[in-house]
């Protein structure tokens, strides 16, 4: 081998064809692949993002029935309160009335017994 320094490493030779192209289609390869992937992730991203804004639309309605049936409830549980006050009253007022018509009662007994009794005393008398 000419040229050969001794002592040194020489690394093989080897003969390839001139190929001046093939940089370039590489090149447009890794461009292609790289376009694609680029597509690719701009796609899903989308499509992500497009579920996320329904999500988001749907939360929001979920959250304003939520509010608003919070609302109701409150609405609901105040009347509920009012109505059972008001039953309470009605109760007692039932029980006063039953209880002044219990002495009604008595007391139109007690006079048509005064009144049999001077009816009897009339009669005697005549």
């Amino acid at each position: 081998m000419p040229n050969v320094v001794k002592g040194s490493k020489q690394k093989q030779m080897v003969v390839v064809a001139h190929r001046p192209v093939m940089p370039y289609l590489y090149m447009a390869a890794l461009l292609l692949v790289s376009l694609a992937c680029g597509w690719g992730g701009f796609y899903y991203g989308r499509q992500l993002y497009g579920v996320n804004l329904a999500n988001e639309a749907v939360n929001v309605e979920l959250t304003q029935n939520m509010q608003r049936l919070e609302a109701e409830n409150a609405q609901l549980q105040r009347d509920i309160i009012r109505l059972e006050f008001a039953s309470t009253i009605d109760q007692q007022a039932n029980q006063e009335v039953r209880s002044t018509l219990l002495n009604l009662q008595e007391q139109i007994a007690g006079l048509e017994q005064n009144i049999a009794l001077y009816k009897e005393a009339l009669e005697s008398n005549d």
